[in-house]
């Protein structure tokens, strides 16, 4: 798929940001800024290391992040909170889970966290993950200020 992309920004002289936005688009890689919160929707649940490696999200997630970074600035002034809630499809109860230490979040962190804090160091960005139960499987990246994130938690797991 990576290959693929670079191609076609060769073969048609695109831009590679701008194939890599329509990526990003037709793959349904979202970014908003909801009261306050990073919203990053990615329509998949993340893969397992083990069965493949996430590096094809990447670019498509960055590129993404860097055009809706141009409307507006993610940039916290302050430690962050990224909370990574896998969502999986409640009518499907054969989906496999997996663990947690085993999905493969380091190029969604990274694609993520450049538009978000000066680096993912523990110093700026601390990171939980979620599971849940929802209408179909994927995946949704929250970024807040760290001290909000109690707040959120308590909301979003009664909502």
């Amino acid at each position: 798929a990576c290959v693929s992309r670079e191609m076609a920004s060769v073969m048609t002289k695109i831009p590679v940001k701008e194939v890599m936005v329509k990526t990003a688009e037709t793959m349904g890689i979202t970014v908003e800024k909801k009261n306050g919160i990073l919203v990053v929707n990615l329509p998949m649940i993340l893969p397992t290391k083990a069965k493949t490696k996430a590096g094809y999200l990447f670019d498509p997630i960055f590129y993404a992040m860097q055009n809706a970074s141009e409307q507006e600035s993610f940039l916290l002034k302050e430690k962050a909170m990224m909370c990574i809630e896998f969502i999986y499809d409640r009518s499907n109860k054969n989906i496999p889970r997996g663990d947690h230490d085993n999905k493969e979040i380091k190029q969604v962190i990274d694609a993520i966290a450049n538009f978000v804090v000066p680096d993912d160091s523990d110093d700026y960005l601390s990171i939980c993950q979620i599971s849940t139960e929802g209408d179909y499987n994927h995946t949704k990246v929250y970024v807040m200020p760290e001290k909000d994130f109690g707040d959120f938690f308590l909301k979003h797991q009664n909502k």
